[in-house]
């Protein structure tokens, strides 16, 4: 009989989490309060701190302080940022709107994008067209930005949950959070279904880097990689803010993530994370089901593993050689979890 192991997944994977030692860089903080959204156009850094009504901006090239200047004063609840062109998108959730003003014009001023929309809170664009969360209404809209008057058209209704917040594409795939989760659409299917990416992981917001979506996460104020080309999609966590990260950005290898109670912008250089993540996902183990051992093959260098059963509880740790097996024959029968190096999650069946 066919079994869905997929929240038993999940569940493993967020107990069995091992944190790396790198560390994110504070690059903003005086100035701020509650950031929420982020986003980079050229050397500048823009952040929706809603605590002070505002949008700040920091000057990525000062390296010299920390100090954000204020950008657009009196903005009420601007939530996730987007840089389109040379144009700042801002949501005004608590105005039903979407504004935008010219970041290369001193003399700009913000317009109105589209009005009556409900508590808009994340953007995301694909061609002409702009989709929109609708925070509060349980649905996504989209808006034709070839026309002078766009009219907001309902995309998908009736989403499971209360808050649906960022949005996010890649490819005709649009994904978005919604009460903690995470889910999808293909925006080119005339009448989309809702697929479950994650489930209760306290999702917030989401960016992606080719296959690989960073989640930022509440209550455990983590912030985690997806490798979506899996079939069942697992968050890795590989790093630990003291306060509750919002809003991403993603520039080259850099991610930028906003600390909503901390006050403050981090910044964590990817780069770090890739020789162990190369090590752990070129091994290959057989057999699998297995009676008594699993053998390992192929890590380029001893790399820490963790055992897991499937509701969490940890059954062995260590490390393992290049070439390697795993004793299992003292182990009740059932399935069970390996993780290597914080990336790779294998399911392995005791019988």
């Amino acid at each position: 009989m066919k079994k869905n192991y997929t929240c038993i997944c999940l569940a493993a994977c967020l107990f069995m989490s091992l944190m790396l030692s790198a560390q994110a860089e504070v690059v903003a903080n005086t100035g701020l309060l509650n950031p929420v959204g982020v986003t980079i156009k050229d050397n500048d850094l823009f952040i929706s701190s809603v605590g002070n009504m505002s949008i700040q901006r920091k000057d990525l090239t000062d390296t010299s302080t920390t100090a954000t200047t204020e950008f657009l004063p009196n903005l009420s609840f601007g939530v996730y940022l987007m840089i389109q062109g040379n144009d700042l998108y801002i949501p005004m959730l608590a105005n039903d709107k979407v504004v935008k003003i010219d970041v290369t014009n001193p003399t700009a001023v913000l317009t109105d994008v589209a009005t009556n929309i409900i508590q808009p809170a994340g953007i995301a664009f694909r061609n002409n067209e702009m989709y929109v969360t609708s925070r509060n209404q349980s649905k996504i809209v989209k808006v034709d930005l070839s026309q002078s008057n766009p009219i907001p058209v309902d995309v998908i209704t009736q989403i499971p949950g209360t808050l649906v917040d960022a949005v996010v594409f890649k490819g005709d795939e649009l994904y978005f959070t919604h009460s903690g989760s995470v889910s999808k659409i293909n925006v080119t299917d005339p009448t989309p279904t809702i697929e479950e990416v994650l489930v209760d992981v306290g999702a917030l917001h989401i960016v992606f880097d080719g296959d690989i979506m960073y989640v930022s996460q509440s209550g455990t104020n983590t912030v985690s990689r997806v490798d979506t080309s899996q079939s069942t999609p697992i968050p890795f966590t590989f790093l630990t803010l003291p306060q509750t990260p919002w809003g991403m950005v993603l520039d080259d290898n850099n991610l930028y993530i906003a600390e909503q109670t901390g006050s403050r912008v981090v910044r964590f250089d990817l780069t770090t994370l890739g020789v162990d993540e190369a090590s752990a996902r070129k091994f290959t183990y057989y057999p699998n089901p297995t009676k008594d051992y699993v053998h390992i093959a192929g890590l380029a260098q001893n790399t820490s593993y963790a055992l897991t059963d499937q509701h969490g509880r940890e059954i062995m740790k260590g490390k393992l050689a290049s070439v390697d097996k795993l004793d299992l024959s003292t182990v009740a029968n059932g399935v069970y979890f390996l993780k290597l190096n914080n990336y790779e999650v294998k399911k392995i069946i005791k019988y």
